[in-house]
């Protein structure tokens, strides 16, 4: 899990074993480029507009397989579905 939210909201709870990287960082992109484009990745964000537009970066930049978890952490929560809080 590639959760791309920002720190404040991260704080808010996060699914287990995520991975934080604020999309709005000047260094998005290079971080990208350190990730292992093989393997499968979901993306996540509060409503699912920064996910989208993740998803799409990642594609681009050669990522194989990504999901855009759609409807966020927003929808995960509605749903009920556990979150930890982060370290």
């Amino acid at each position: 899990m590639f959760d791309v939210r920002t720190p404040d909201e991260w704080n808010e709870g996060v699914i287990d074993g995520a991975i934080l990287k604020n999309f709005y960082d000047d260094d998005f992109a290079d971080y990208l480029e350190t990730m292992d484009k093989d393997d499968p990745v979901i993306v996540t964000c509060k409503r699912g507009g920064r996910s989208a537009k993740a998803a799409s970066q990642m594609q681009k930049a050669g990522f194989k397989e990504v999901y855009d978890m759609g409807a966020g952490m927003d929808g995960w929560n509605s749903e009920k579905r556990p979150t930890v809080k982060p370290e």
